[in-house]
């Protein structure tokens, strides 16, 4: 897992090192853009940490769930992308989590809990 890890950082540096100008004439106009995708990326990804350390575990994996579904819509809507069989049926899991997660509630987090802490 560390390796791949490890291999996944590198590859920004591999493109850098054999296509320095394309990457850098690409980049020029959109660095903007990217930092700001980096900075809500982490900051998402806190919000979940901490949300995790203050509520249910099932009801925040469900929320994560539904961004999914999210995607999927505002692929649709918004960037008039096709609603095939892939979106729907990561939609349809997405929304079954939700539904289990929902009827479980507290008790799937308390059942974690006491098998494995």
């Amino acid at each position: 897992m560390v390796v791949a890890a490890v291999l996944l950082a590198a590859l920004p540096l591999v493109a850098l090192a054999r296509r320095r100008r394309a990457l850098l004439d690409q980049a020029r106009g959109r660095w903007g853009v990217g930092l700001s995708a980096g900075v809500l990326s982490v900051a998402a990804y806190g919000l979940v940490l901490w949300a995790q350390t203050v509520g249910a575990l099932a009801s925040i994996a469900a929320l994560r769930e539904s961004s999914i579904i999210w995607g999927a819509v505002i692929a649709t809507v918004f960037f008039k992308e096709p609603f095939g069989r892939v979106r729907i049926a990561a939609s349809a899991g997405g929304a079954g989590g939700h539904r289990a997660a929902d009827r479980l509630g507290p008790a799937a987090s308390l059942v974690r809990m006491h098998r494995f802490g």
